[in-house]
């Protein structure tokens, strides 16, 4: 006489296995979220609230005072951009530069630029954002929408 008390059968365990295998999968995308750096975070937010437009969203990862007078006014300079692109689709991460030349702003040497690529409706745009460390968390001193 054989005994299977105890025994598991081995649909089981091949349906454990894809629960595990498809929660990693869904988990993937967090994880890669947390290994960002954070002024990548804050780069990738305030570009997507662009183009979501979330324009509130923005302003709150700005340092007004350090923004440039001319592009304080976040909708009018998003509206410019707009007018000229359409709509904007797709944001694609083109390359990340520390310690821009051309930012002139005391904690320039610790600054970043994080530049996007924009697919738009009309035509191609071109963003910059940078940023620098301010009590422990990155703001936006400066962009360009082109």
């Amino acid at each position: 006489m054989r005994r299977d008390a105890g025994k598991v059968h081995w649909t089981v365990w091949i349906f454990l296995l894809l629960l595990v295998a498809f929660a990693g999968i869904a988990l993937v995308p967090l994880i890669s979220q947390l290994t960002k750096p954070a002024y990548l975070r804050t780069a990738t937010q305030f570009i997507v609230a662009i183009q979501q437009n979330k324009l509130d969203d923005a302003k709150k990862l700005m340092d007004i005072e350090a923004v440039p007078e001319d592009k304080r006014d976040l909708k009018a300079t998003v509206e410019m951009a707009t007018y000229r692109w359409g709509n904007i689709e797709r944001v694609e991460l083109m390359e990340v530069v520390n310690a821009p030349a051309e930012l002139k702003h005391p904690k320039a040497s610790e600054a970043v630029r994080v530049e996007f690529h924009l697919q738009c409706y009309l035509s191609p745009g071109y963003a910059s954002v940078y940023l620098v460390p301010k009590d422990g968390s990155w703001v936006v001193v400066d962009y360009i929408l082109q």
